[in-house]
C-alpha cells in the first residue's frame, strides 16, 4: 500500500504502536481505528492526572503479570524489495495465541534553514535543534484485550528540550469490529493524518500541511486523557464506516504554549470532546471524512505593563471535511477546515473580548517512482481571521516539494523546500521583534530529515 494510506486490511495499526495482532471479530481482520467518547457530564470529574495514573497502574499489571509469558521481540523487516513503506513501519506482528512484548522505536535527527524570517525556531542561519526519539510498547493480553504506551522526547528550537514523556497511553479493549473501547491517553482523530502526526514512516513529507496541522500544536493537540469509542461498520455494497468518538481533557505545559503579548501563569483544557467520521467508498482507495472537535481553553495571563493578572476563557470549535483518493502508486489528498474561537476576557480594557474563525485548506498529491523513491507537492493556505485577507501578516501559502527514500527497511530519508507567501502564524520573539506585518512577506524553508526505525 502506499505509505500515507493507513486504512489497514491486515491487522496492522499504524496509529498505536506501529505493530501488533489484531484478531478478526465475526469478519473480516480490521486495524484498531479509534472512536472517541461522547461520554456523560459525570467524566469531567475526573482530572487528566487521575486517568493517566490509574491507566498507568494498570498497563504496569497487565504487562508484568504475564511473566514469563511474555518477549521481547524486535522488528524483522522482509526483503526490501518485496516491501511497502508502510510495511516496514510495522513488520512485526503476533501470531494468533502468542502474547509477546512489542517493542518498537525510532531516532531522528534534521535539519532546517529558513531564509529571511526566522521559522519556529532561530533558523535563519540553520540549526539542527530539530530531532526527536520514541520508544513504542504493545502488549496483546488476549483476543480482545491490549495495552501500549509511547515514551517520546525531542528538541526543536525552544520545544521540548529532551524531556521524556508519554505520547499516549491506553487499554484497548475490542468488543467487534463495529464496537470497541479505549481508556487512558488517546490520540485525537482530527483530519485524516492528526492521529499519525507522530509517526514519521507513516507519511511521505516531512511536515504535514501546515494550514490543517500547524507544526506547533503536536504537543497539546496529539492526545486526549479520557475514553473514546470506535469501530467498523460495513455497508455492504456501499464500502463502510469508520467511527470515533471521544470525551476526556488535555494538559497543557505552559512552558511549550506559544505566547504572543503575555506571559502564561496558567493554562488548561478541563474538557475536549468530537469525534470522526470516515467513509470507504466502494471504489477502491476512494474515502471521504468529516472530522470534529469542541474544547475548552482557559488561561491566566500575566500583563507586565500594569502588572496584573487576566483570565480569560477560549470556547473553540474545529471542523475538517477531507477527501482522498489512493493506491499503491499514487495519492491525492485535499482538507478543508474552519476554526471557531471565542475570547472571554476579565479585563475587556487590556484583552477586548472577541470571535474569529480562521479558514484553512490544502491539497496534496504524492507519487511511487520505483521502490523507494517518493516525490510530492502540496499547496497549503491558511486565513487566521477569514474576515481578513488583504496583508501578509493576515495569510500564509504554502507551496512545498519533497522527497522521501526509503535507503533500507530501517532508514528513511527525506528532503523538502517552502516556498513561503505571507507570515501569518510567525512568532516575533524568533523574529528580533518583529510584528508580523513588518517582517519579509515572501521567503523559504528547506528541511532535511534522517530516521532509524527498530
Amino acid at each position: 500500500r502506499f505509505p500515507a494510506e493507513l486504512r489497514d486490511r491486515s491487522g496492522v495499526d499504524l496509529v498505536y504502536g506501529e505493530a501488533f495482532y489484531v484478531p478478526s471479530l465475526g469478519g473480516k481482520s480490521r486495524g484498531n481505528s479509534a472512536t472517541e467518547v461522547r461520554s456523560e457530564s459525570g467524566l469531567m470529574n475526573f482530572s487528566g492526572d487521575f486517568v493517566v495514573k490509574i491507566s498507568g497502574i494498570l498497563l504496569l499489571v497487565f504487562l508484568f503479570s504475564q511473566g514469563a509469558g511474555g518477549q521481547t521481540t524486535k522488528q524483522t523487516p522482509s526483503a526490501p524489495a518485496a516491501e511497502t513503506p508502510e510495511d516496514r513501519a510495522s513488520s512485526t506482528v503476533s501470531r494468533p495465541g502468542e502474547s509477546p512484548l512489542e517493542i518498537h522505536g525510532f531516532v531522528s535527527q534534521g535539519f532546517l534553514q529558513s531564509t529571511k524570517n526566522n521559522f519556529i525556531v532561530n533558523s535563519t542561519d540553520g540549526t539542527t535543534e530539530f530531532a526527536e526519539g520514541g520508544l513504542t510498547f504493545n502488549k496483546q493480553l488476549d483476543s480482545n484485550l491490549r495495552v501500549g504506551m509511547q515514551v517520546f522526547a525531542r528538541k526543536f528550537g525552544r520545544i521540548g528540550n529532551y524531556d521524556a514523556k508519554l505520547d499516549w497511553l491506553l487499554i484497548d479493549y475490542r468488543k467487534a469490529d463495529w464496537l470497541s473501547f479505549r481508556a487512558g491517553r488517546i490520540k485525537l482523530p482530527f483530519g485524516l493524518f492528526n492521529d499519525t502526526s507522530d509517526i514519521e514512516s507513516a507519511r511521505i513529507p516531512i511536515l504535514l500541511p501546515t494550514s490543517v496541522y500547524p507544526v506547533g500544536n503536536r504537543d497539546y493537540l496529539l492526545a486526549q486523557t479520557g475514553f473514546e469509542i470506535y469501530g467498523f461498520i460495513n455497508l455492504d455494497w456501499a464500502g463502510e464506516l469508520e467511527y470515533r468518538i471521544y470525551r476526556g481533557t488535555i494538559d497543557i505545559d505552559s512552558t511549550v504554549t506559544p505566547g504572543q503579548t503575555f506571559q502564561t501563569r496558567f493554562i488548561d483544557i478541563p474538557y475536549i470532546h468530537g469525534g470522526r467520521l470516515i467513509w470507504e467508498t466502494p471504489v477502491k482507495g476512494l474515502r471521504f471524512g468529516v472530522s470534529g472537535q469542541q474544547l475548552l481553553l482557559e488561561a491566566d495571563l500575566y500583563h507586565s505593563t500594569s502588572a496584573s493578572i487576566v483570565s480569560v476563557r477560549l470556547p473553540v470549535a474545529m471542523g475538517v471535511l477531507s477527501a482522498e483518493f489512493a493506491n499503491r502508486d499514487f495519492q491525492v489528498v485535499t482538507e478543508y477546515s474552519r476554526w471557531f474561537v471565542d475570547l472571554e476576557s476579565s479585563n475587556t480594557t487590556l484583552t477586548p473580548n472577541s470571535s474569529v474563525t480562521s479558514e484553512r485548506l490544502y491539497g496534496m498529491a504524492t507519487l511511487r517512482t520505483g521502490d523507494w523513491i517518493y516525490p510530492g507537492f502540496y499547496y497549503s493556505l491558511a486565513y487566521p481571521n477569514w474576515h481578513a485577507r488583504d496583508n501578509q501578516q493576515d495569510f500564509l501559502k504554502d507551496s512545498a516539494a519533497f522527497v522521501r527514500l526509503d535507503v533500507n527497511p530501517n532508514l528513511i530519508l527525506k528532503f523538502e523546500g517552502h516556498y513561503m507567501d505571507g507570515t501569518a502564524g510567525l512568532n516575533p520573539t524568533f523574529n528580533d521583534g518583529r510584528t508580523t506585518s513588518t517582517m519579509e512577506r515572501n521567503w523559504g524553508l528547506f528541511l532535511a530529515k534522517a530516521t532509524v526505525l527498530f
